[in-house]
């Protein structure tokens, strides 16, 4: 079995990496074979987590976050790139405060991503 990140196996990558997941109410059973439908209630998971960090207390649980955000947006599989730019970056920045402390943990590739759907969005 390949256990490189892509499209096909994004559910299960992600419920090995963030077990915690399941336990939150953004977690659907029914989810779990729409890629779409389960990294978006990922991505608003990750938006509560944020909002409601205090201080920074959660501030390697949130890098950890941003590491696997900033891996599907560099992936090689087009079909990986195309779900994270349209539910992890169009959900980042519906929020000013979330879109400013989310360029903080993006990488180069990654926020060129995010400024490519700001100006499609006339957003910029």
């Amino acid at each position: 079995m390949d256990d490189k990140l892509n499209y096909k196996n994004i559910i299960k990558q992600t419920l090995t990496l963030f077990p915690e997941y399941r336990k939150t109410n953004h977690f659907k059973d029914n989810d779990q074979e729409l890629q779409y439908s389960f990294i978006a209630g990922f991505v608003r998971h990750v938006i509560d987590r944020i909002k409601n960090d205090k201080d920074g207390e959660n501030s390697m649980e949130i890098k950890k976050y941003f590491d696997f955000f900033n891996e599907i947006l560099n992936s090689e599989d087009v079909d990986l790139v195309n779900l994270g730019t349209v539910e992890i970056i169009e959900n980042l920045v519906q929020d000013k405060r979330i879109k400013s402390f989310s360029e903080q943990f993006l990488n180069q590739k990654a926020k060129k991503v995010l400024e490519q759907v700001l100006e499609y969005t006339g957003e910029k």
